[in-house]
Parts: C-alpha cells; sequence; structure tokens
C-alpha cells in the first residue's frame, strides 16, 4: 500500500528575515519574550564548511523545489520578521524544527539568566 502524500501536514507561519547573506525565509516555532524563535530554510544542501543541512520530506511554501532546514534555530526580535506567510510542514520535519528551535531558545534563556 502506497503512503498516501496527503499526510497530515502541520500548517506553519513563514516569514521573511533579513541576514548578512541577503535573507532567508523562517519557520516560526514560538514567540518568547518579544522574539521569535525560528528555524531557516534553504535549498542549499549544505552552508559552509562542510555543515549539512536537513533535507525536509517536502516544500513548505508548497513550489514544488527540494528543500532544507538549517540545523540551528534562531531567536530573534519580531521587528527582524516580515512577510508572513502560511505554510505546511510533515509532521516529522516539524518535530526536527520544533528540536533546534527548542535548544536555541534554551541557550536563549541560559544567557538571559546570567
Amino acid at each position: 500500500m502506497a503512503k498516501d502524500k496527503k499526510q497530515k501536514l502541520v500548517p506553519v507561519t513563514i516569514k521573511w528575515r533579513d541576514d548578512k547573506q541577503g535573507g532567508h525565509n523562517q519557520v516560526i516555532l514560538e514567540n518568547i519574550d518579544n522574539k521569535h524563535v525560528s528555524v531557516g530554510l534553504t535549498t542549499k544542501a549544505s552552508k559552509g564548511k562542510g555543515s549539512t543541512n536537513y533535507k525536509l520530506e517536502n516544500d513548505p511554501l508548497g513550489k514544488g523545489k527540494t528543500s532544507y532546514m538549517r540545523r540551528q534555530g534562531t531567536v530573534a526580535p519580531q521587528t527582524e520578521y516580515k512577510d508572513p506567510r502560511k505554510g505546511n510542514m510533515t509532521p516529522k520535519d516539524h518535530a526536527r524544527a520544533t528540536e533546534y528551535g527548542e535548544r536555541a531558545k534554551q541557550k536563549y534563556i541560559n544567557k538571559k539568566k546570567k
């Protein structure tokens, strides 16, 4: 029996965030203080010297391109994000994104405590 391609997708909010490389789409995972916890999306398999990105099962924006997710979450002011859109991720991809986001959030909380 073939797996149904339309498995229950998790709806996510995707926003644009400018950075040193010009900017990337970011999946918004949650809010903490007045900041977004997010994970970056890209079409490249790796970043820098052999740092591989996580390959997503489907393109969250639905354009059919092969998409990757950065293995590092970001905690940044909400004012740095713009152009909100809706997207969908598979439950497996969303769980991985949440894991990366949780790591970044813990790092932010620990830094704030000091």
